[in-house]
């Protein structure tokens, strides 16, 4: 029982990533596009402002992100707190950091706090008949769960932790 619990939550936490992200960017219509590109807060935030989502997204918070993880890697941004499908929001983050490059920064951070190990797989998917791949990070601990999900098309993640 214990096990389907988080295996739930990781869900539940990957859905929010899925859709915080993928529901506020365009995605690309050719292959030549494939490739992550830049991304911007304010890009994220302009896509957010004219939904009912925006109700769900607060500029500048980290949201149920325990002070132990509110840390940036080299040249990444905080963009907000997005709650959609999680009570507390997950931060959303602009970096272009993926795969190992992730597991290596937040790893540490997220065994200080008993979630431990995280982590990381990178995943292909196909997307209509686009080729693409995603990062997803997950680590566990007595009672919590912490999550890391990229994005396949812009160079942005989303930061999650449940305790419960």
């Amino acid at each position: 029982m214990r096990m389907s619990k988080r295996f739930g939550w990781c869900l539940s936490l990957s859905a929010v990533a899925a859709v915080a992200i993928w529901s506020a960017v365009s995605l690309p219509t050719s292959a030549a596009e494939l490739k992550r590109r830049k991304a911007s807060c304010t890009v994220y935030e302009d896509r957010v402002k004219g939904t009912p989502d925006a109700k769900s997204y607060t500029s500048g918070s980290w949201g149920g992100v325990p002070p132990g993880l509110r840390k940036l890697p080299p040249n990444a941004t905080l963009c907000g707190a997005d709650a959609r499908g999680v009570k507390e929001g997950a931060a959303v983050i602009v970096s272009s950091l993926v795969g190992h490059e992730l597991e290596t920064f937040y790893g540490p951070l997220f065994e200080k706090i008993g979630c431990k190990p995280l982590a990381c797989k990178v995943t292909p998917a196909k997307v209509g008949k686009l080729d693409t791949e995603w990062t997803e990070c997950a680590c566990h601990g007595d009672r919590m769960l912490g999550h890391i999900a990229t994005d396949a098309w812009l160079e942005m993640f989303t930061l999650s932790f449940a305790k419960w």
